[in-house]
């Protein structure tokens, strides 16, 4: 089947919403050692509003890229790759960083971010622009989910391969000792922390697969809660078949008052087409097709014997495990009024 990928948001209902990002990837801390040994990339800092010329990196191409810090211990090192692919049949691959991977590392934390809130990422440059000014202009490097590259917090706290990045971030007050070990108490258990599905408010990006139900981690202060929801699909001929309808109208008034969460539709990252043949998606108008989700959208589900209408979940009224973990998305953002 083909799949459908799309970079859908949680958003609260009463007209209260920010605009923030985030996600990634793991990487591994290894010794080098031996005149075998990779070049080994010397960076300063990890704060933005520090970097010099000689923290620039060219990434491009590169399947595993190793760096230091000024103050790292013996040959300990952090190595850094774009993607890990894991097959049966094969082993571990790991993807090449794509052309123009050069820039900035730094650490990212969004304005009103939530308290576990954080992560390493690549700001993307101009061509040969490696004098710091050139940060303000840059982006963040992608994966091709259209997330942007990152290590988040937990896996930062978690995995004994960061420590040399951990240590770096709480010599800059990046972080604090309290942050750290939180979210070793939440994760540190966990066999895989998967960072694109990983997330802490309302808001906040993630990419979506319209073959396969929503699942994702919900991380609060008190505890993590595991979101799992199919609100993209609906039966035919026994399968699962993908639908939405899209709208653009406001959220119904109704809801004023109440924590009722929708998703909208960011962007499309691969086009979206149906894959299940003869399925002609009845709905009032048009009838006979499809009618596909645009970034701006709220995701919409089809009725057979009423109009579409937004999908929406009322968190206070319902006692679900989606109930529970959209409260603690609900309880851990800052919510902007319009």
């Amino acid at each position: 089947m083909r799949v459908w990928r799309c970079a859908p948001q949680i958003l609260p209902n009463p007209q209260k919403s920010a605009t923030f990002r985030t996600l990634t990837r793991s990487y591994t801390v290894q010794t080098q050692g031996g005149s075998g040994a990779p070049a080994r990339h010397l960076i300063s800092t990890l704060n933005a509003s520090l970097l010099g010329v000689d923290d620039y990196l060219d990434l491009s191409g590169q399947h595993e890229f190793p760096i230091r810090f000024p103050k790292s211990r013996g040959n300990t090192l952090a190595l850094l790759w774009y993607e890990k692919i894991a097959r049966k049949s094969s082993g571990t691959t790991y993807t090449p960083f794509p052309d123009h991977s050069n820039g900035f590392l730094y650490y990212h934390r969004p304005q009103n971010a939530a308290p576990l809130e954080g992560s390493v990422r690549l700001c993307v440059t101009a061509q040969a622009g490696n004098a710091p000014s050139f940060f303000a202009h840059g982006r963040d490097l992608l994966l091709p989910s259209g997330c942007p590259w990152q290590i988040i917090l937990p896996q930062i706290a978690c995995r004994r391969h960061y420590a040399r990045i951990r240590d770096q971030l709480l010599e800059e007050d990046l972080v604090t000792d309290q942050q750290l070990s939180r979210c070793r108490a939440l994760f540190a258990d966990r066999a895989k922390i998967r960072a694109q599905s990983t997330i802490f408010r309302l808001t906040q990006e993630f990419p979506v697969n319209f073959t396969n139900r929503i699942s994702l981690t919900v991380v609060g202060e008190a505890g993590v809660h595991y979101l799992r929801f199919s609100a993209f699909r609906i039966w035919y001929q026994g399968e699962m078949a993908p639908h939405s309808r899209a709208l653009s109208l406001p959220p119904s008034p109704h809801y004023s008052g109440r924590r009722v969460v929708h998703l909208r539709f960011t962007k499309t990252v691969t086009p979206v087409e149906c894959t299940v043949d003869g399925y002609t998606g009845e709905v009032s108008e048009p009838k006979g097709g499809l009618v596909k989700p645009e970034a701006g959208d709220l995701l919409t589900r089809s009725h057979w014997n009423r109009d579409p209408e937004p999908w929406a979940y009322d968190i206070d009224a319902n006692d679900t495990d989606l109930a529970a973990a959209l409260r603690v998305l609900w309880d851990g953002s800052v919510l902007l009024a319009p």
